[in-house]
């Protein structure tokens, strides 16, 4: 006769709590997918903590995710997740006022489209030529959403730094 295996005890549910303040929801998870929990909710902090220096004039300087990993049921699951992220502040921790800032990318959005326009009149080569009009489509809907609100400025900071 085979014995039924039990499930609750080769692969236990685990119960998470958040540090007070900590943004998120502390859903359970099973032991065999707790790694891929802890560290998506660890990720989402750390990409918080990259807008928040955006938003406030500084940089992520260094930003680590450490799992604490203990045996539960038949897996090494992550019972526990710490996120650490150092940001400078080259002028002092400050709020940018969202209007100068979208200002500031718009007005470099529109510097790269001309440079970009300017070098497709010029270009010869018709592969170069297709690569530059995908750049400026993109380039005028990231422009389009900004004027619009609908994007923040430090979403599109890589985008601005390539191109202007």
């Amino acid at each position: 006769m085979i014995n039924a295996i039990d499930a609750k005890i080769y692969n236990p549910i685990l119960n998470y709590k958040l540090d007070p303040g900590e943004m998120g929801v502390a859903n359970p998870s099973t032991a065999m997918l707790s790694v891929e929990h802890v560290a998506g909710h660890e990720t989402g902090n750390v990409g918080r903590a990259y807008a928040e220096a955006a938003a406030n004039g500084g940089y992520v300087v260094y930003s680590a995710i450490t799992l604490d990993m203990r045996k539960r049921g038949m897996f090494l699951a992550a019972v526990a997740g710490k996120t650490t992220v150092e940001i400078y502040y080259p002028k002092g921790k400050q709020k940018i006022k969202q209007e100068n800032a979208t200002s500031a990318v718009e007005k470099r959005l529109e510097q790269a489209l001309s440079v970009l326009k300017g070098r497709l009149t010029s270009e010869k080569n018709e592969y170069i030529k297709e690569k530059i009009k995908r750049r400026i489509s993109e380039i005028d809907n990231a422009l389009t959403m900004v004027r619009n609100g609908k994007f923040m400025p430090y979403n599109i900071r890589n985008l601005v730094n390539i191109y202007a």
